[in-house]
């Protein structure tokens, strides 16, 4: 079965881009956000596993925990809502200098490998300054987003499945758990001879539909692990668990699990590029000033040289399997 993919350029909803790869490099250089709406929670705070054994930050506290078995490889268990990804190019920006300050998060979407219009409905075609080889000179990487319900970390007792719920506290010291949230799971596409979790996802979808006829990972839910430090954030190894049909039969199963009915959040967001209001909207214009600061251009640049449209930027190479030459920061996005 084709799924239909819609948008333009190299946006989309569907598998039909999981096929090809990404021949060049990954982009390898070099609380739960009160106050910011639920488009902008969604698109910082995304699925992650914590590493094996992760590290304090400078503050002393672990980000992320390992919250079963440090030193071991982290599993979470995931429910996936929506059954096809909402894929694009996307930078990965963690380890650039002021990139929080600048840009209100730790990820953009590329400018020049996107298409996008100006408000007269004209292309937008400035180029992006973080690839261009005299900006940023990073490239993007090509992945889907899907809707997910992150049950929490596992840990396996005598064949049955106990759920561990990563803590925050807010500023009077307080201590809540995130149980059951809705975020979005980011998965690279990575290359043939690499292949990123995209292309891992649809792998085993495709097994589904010829072993069980499952058409789409709509209510699949999955354990996913994290063999490493420079695994992918969002796990290398997939088993499936099991299948859930309709919003009532899956408001069951996480209500089994420990979830609060009345606060679980089933609804799927529009994930687009270029609908205003949305996860993933971008006025591109704004994004362009943006990246010129980042980058060191200071704001928008007339000069052809500055904002040229990243033909510099060789894509050559391929990605490994962390999604960069060396470690393109996805298993350390601190989302």
């Amino acid at each position: 079965m084709k799924e239909v993919i819609m948008g333009i350029g190299n946006h989309s909803r569907g598998w039909g881009h999981v096929d090809g790869e990404d021949e060049y490099s990954g982009g390898g250089k070099g609380g739960d956000g009160g106050g910011l709406t639920q488009e902008e929670r969604l698109y910082r705070f995304r699925f992650s596993i914590p590493e094996p054994n992760p590290k304090p930050g400078k503050d002393g506290k672990i980000r992320r925990p390992n919250l079963v078995k440090p030193g071991s490889p982290a599993t979470k268990r995931v429910l996936f809502l929506d059954g096809v990804p909402y894929s694009f190019f996307e930078h990965s920006l963690w380890n650039m200098r002021d990139v929080y300050s600048v840009m209100g998060a730790f990820t953009a979407p590329c400018l020049k490998r996107n298409t996008f219009r100006n408000e007269d409905g004209s292309l937008f075609d400035k180029g992006c300054p973080v690839c261009h080889e005299k900006g940023g000179n990073r490239f993007p990487a090509y992945a889907g987003t899907f809707t997910v319900i992150d049950m929490g970390q596992v840990e396996y007792i005598d064949g049955k499945v106990k759920l561990h719920h990563e803590p925050w506290e807010n500023d009077k010291g307080e201590r809540f758990y995130r149980k059951f949230q809705k975020v979005l799971l980011t998965a690279k596409r990575g290359s043939n001879d690499n292949p990123g979790p995209l292309k891992m996802l649809h792998f085993e979808m495709e097994t589904l539909r010829r072993e069980q006829g499952i058409d789409d990972l709509s209510g699949t839910v999955w354990d996913t692990t994290r063999m490493g430090k420079r695994s992918h954030g969002v796990g290398d190894k997939w088993r499936f668990v099991r299948k859930l049909n309709g919003e009532a039969e899956i408001r069951d199963y996480l209500v089994r699990f420990g979830a609060e009915e009345e606060n679980l959040d089933l609804e799927i967001p529009v994930l687009d590029l270029e609908e205003p209001g949305t996860v993933f909207y971008v006025d591109p214009q704004k994004m362009y000033d943006k990246m010129c600061r980042l980058v060191g251009w200071g704001g928008s640049q007339s000069s052809e040289r500055q904002r040229g449209e990243a033909s510099g930027a060789g894509f050559d190479g391929e990605e490994d399997s962390s999604g960069g030459p060396e470690d393109d920061g996805q298993q350390d996005i601190p989302f």
